[in-house]
């Protein structure tokens, strides 16, 4: 798996691997997020200059539950990131420098 550093795919990383991977199993079955294609692309595009192009992220958790809003709050409030999730959709929207 390659490392993943931008604050966008970090973010959907969290929401598709870590939080929604248990959804065919849980005892109430709930319908996955879906990600605005559009608005991924647009914070994530490194061929253009990207808003969070210049911020890479790392960090690790290891044996010990994290809770993922606070996690996503973290990463959005140490970049130029706000996502959101509308009528069960993830949107991104970049905050100009």
């Amino acid at each position: 798996m390659p490392l993943i550093t931008n604050p966008a795919a970090v973010v959907r990383h969290i929401i598709h691997e870590e939080v929604q991977h248990d959804s065919e199993t849980a005892e109430i079955p709930y319908e996955k997020i879906t990600v605005d294609e559009t608005s991924y692309i647009e914070n994530t595009n490194i061929d253009e200059t990207g808003i969070n192009d210049d911020i890479d992220l790392a960090f690790t958790v290891h044996d010990k539950q994290i809770n993922s809003k606070k996690l996503i709050e973290g990463i959005a409030s140490n970049s130029r990131l706000i996502p959101y999730i509308k009528d069960n959709t993830l949107f991104f929207q970049g905050i100009n420098p």
